[in-house]
């Protein structure tokens, strides 16, 4: 069981040294400056816009985890209902990667979003060569839907639903 905090001031410092691992660097772009990352991360909170959240094990922070939704995205927002929301996740222990704690926390989290009744539907979009994560979407629930050129690059679009 994993315990899901919005993430805060607090947990900026260890969010800004996770995004600096090697194993997130490869498919998440963030800034490399301390000050700008808490100033957009600020601002992503107060905006409302992406729903950020620090994962807990056992009291201790392992990753991050999000989710936004689809009309407030141009690569998504034509081809989604107005009830689906997208996911963004990763690990930031380099220790537990490939023991399935990710694919248990994502089921977690988005089987706790697929309750809310203004939630339909749950995508997640990871880079199409991100055979690592695709496969830990699959774990969670996820199904495979299409490859899709964003403006991101090529994505693998997953699915999932109630």
């Amino acid at each position: 069981m994993f315990d899901f905090k919005p993430l805060a001031e607090e947990y900026f410092e260890i969010l800004f040294q996770w995004l600096q691992r090697p194993h997130v660097r490869a498919w998440w772009d963030s800034e490399t400056d301390c000050a700008k990352f808490k100033i957009r991360h600020n601002m992503m909170i107060e905006d409302a816009l992406v729903f950020p959240h620090i994962v807990f094990q056992n009291g201790v922070p392992i990753g991050y985890i999000n989710y936004w939704f689809v009309e407030e995205d141009a690569d998504f927002r034509s081809q989604f209902p107005a009830n689906t929301v997208g996911t963004d996740q990763f690990i930031g222990v380099p220790s537990l990667i490939g023991k399935g704690i990710g694919s248990e926390f994502i089921r977690q989290f988005t089987d706790e979003l697929l309750l809310k009744p203004n939630i339909g539907l749950v995508i997640t979009d990871p880079d199409s060569r991100n055979l690592a994560a695709i496969r830990a979407y699959e774990k969670a629930g996820f199904t495979n839907s299409r490859l899709m050129n964003t403006s991101d690059g090529e994505i693998q679009l997953l699915e999932k639903r109630v």
